[in-house]
């Protein structure tokens, strides 16, 4: 009997394995599993946190990353994809809100604009990429004061998806016929 092949995930995607206080600020640390970096540009004030936020979309935290420079090259929040296969083609998809910073998400060579939002509702990104690698790491990154909040990091196979309806027709009449013409023969 085969072993199936683990499932690809975000490590803490939905930053549920974190434990410290919810609502409380917690200034220049890692999130379990996810680094925040930040910079400085020739003295430019810093003031970048991250913080977990109680009544998420699915479950009990989601997080928020808030930031105020004034120079600067801005913040980089790193996470981790795991048990990837090599070379097949993935699709990551999260939750966020923004009140519109420019936010660029990367996963090996495929960049992506986060859009832009300021309707006050939760969106869902999608990024589609290749898997160079079996682990591979998640960028969130931007400029000077972004707001940003996160959650349900996701990743699935592609391969998964349905196939065309093309293709199904396809099949559909090829099948049809066959059996047509089985009929035939029998009779």
């Amino acid at each position: 009997m085969a072993t199936a092949a683990p499932t690809p995930s975000v490590v803490n995607g939905s930053f549920e394995l974190d434990t410290w206080a919810p609502d409380v600020r917690t200034d220049f640390t890692t999130v379990m599993e996810w680094d925040l970096t930040t910079g400085f540009g020739g003295g430019g004030y810093n003031n970048t946190y991250v913080k977990l936020m109680v009544a998420p979309t699915d479950g009990d935290q989601w997080l928020e990353i808030d930031a105020n420079f004034d120079s600067g090259p801005g913040f980089e929040f790193q996470g981790k994809i795991i048990d990837l296969v090599t070379d097949e083609k993935y699709r990551l998809t999260f939750d966020y809100y923004s009140d519109g910073s420019s936010v660029e998400v990367k996963v090996a060579d495929t960049v992506a604009g986060l859009p832009a939002t300021v309707d006050g509702l939760w969106h869902t990104m999608t990024l589609d990429f290749n898997a160079p690698e079996s682990s591979l790491p998640v960028v969130l990154s931007g400029g000077a004061s972004p707001h940003l909040y996160l959650d349900n990091f996701k990743v699935q196979l592609l391969s998964e998806a349905v196939p065309e309806p093309s293709v199904a027709c396809l099949l559909g009449v090829g099948a049809a016929l066959a059996l047509s013409r089985r009929r035939r023969v029998a009779s």
